[in-house]
């Protein structure tokens, strides 16, 4: 969640309302400060709603995700790859050969 006070100062620059602090889980003031205990509690009940929170979910398998590529990005999907054997080398061959 964001900082309480990034979201107190996006309300007084006018960015959000002292309503949609809520949305972030902070309650505000008229004056635009923070009311940290109807913060915390607020914090606490979206928490509860919410449930665990699993690790971030890119939308599938790799598989999945290739397949898909086209239709969600306009893009084709990424290709694996394909190193050159001297590329496990310090130097690529032209380079070691110029160098003896």
């Amino acid at each position: 969640m964001r900082e309480a006070a990034q979201v107190a100062l996006d309300a007084k620059r006018g960015l959000i309302t002292i309503e949609g602090g809520k949305r972030y889980g902070v309650i505000l003031g008229p004056d635009f400060a923070v009311d940290q205990r109807g913060t915390d509690d607020l914090r606490r009940r979206m928490a509860a709603d919410r449930g665990a929170v699993d690790t971030f979910d890119f939308g599938g398998t790799m598989e999945e995700l290739r397949a898909r590529c086209k239709a969600d990005t306009t893009f084709d999907p990424p290709r694996q790859p394909i190193f050159q054997k001297w590329m496990g080398r310090s130097k690529p061959p032209e380079l070691a050969q110029a160098a003896e």
